[in-house]
């Protein structure tokens, strides 16, 4: 688990997400000011979710965004990237996003995490992930990909940086069709 600089750990993670959010959806006019940390972020309930959009960047991408960035991470399959003994389980961590995102129905929750050394992952419900990349799940396009179950949820856990190129391609492949 974390100690010492966690909540430091966490901030400085939380930037990096907000830092990729901007770069992903730059072609499509978001700037890196359109999303920012929740005010108090990871101290309050008063404001769901670590990251907040402009209303431009929450029409394109209605997300509450958790994010964890810790040591060593164990999925809720048993799986640890590292093998590390000590490790944190991203079921808790998918248990707060939903306690969360159930104060924002018309929000679509993710749980952006990272271990240490290790590339970012999102994870989401299947059927969200068809709704923000338009299509289902393509298990060849991902270079790391997996699916879990947590109580009657199908998750899909994928590349942070390949989920973000697919959400920025369907609203490109969406506008090309509008014209």
């Amino acid at each position: 688990m974390r100690k010492g600089g966690g909540k430091a750990k966490g901030g400085q993670y939380e930037h990096i997400i907000i830092h990729k959010l901007a770069a992903a959806f730059k072609p499509l006019g978001i700037h890196e000011d359109d999303c920012y940390r929740t005010k108090n972020s990871g101290a309050t309930k008063a404001q769901p979710g670590d990251i907040q959009f402009s209303p431009t960047f929450a029409k394109l991408f209605p997300v509450l965004v958790e994010c964890k960035h810790y040591k060593s991470v164990r999925y809720s399959l048993g799986k640890t990237l590292s093998g590390q003994p000590k490790s944190c389980i991203t079921k808790h961590w998918w248990k707060q996003v939903r306690g969360e995102q159930k104060e924002l129905k018309h929000k679509i929750a993710i749980l952006v995490f990272r271990q240490n050394h290790c590339p970012d992952i999102v994870c989401l419900k299947i059927e969200h992930y068809h709704t923000l990349c338009g299509h289902n799940p393509d298990w060849k396009m991902f270079s790391w990909s997996m699916f879990t179950m947590w109580k009657n949820e199908s998750l899909v856990m994928l590349s942070f940086d390949e989920f973000l190129n697919c959400c920025v391609d369907k609203i490109k492949r969406s506008r090309k069709c509008q014209k």
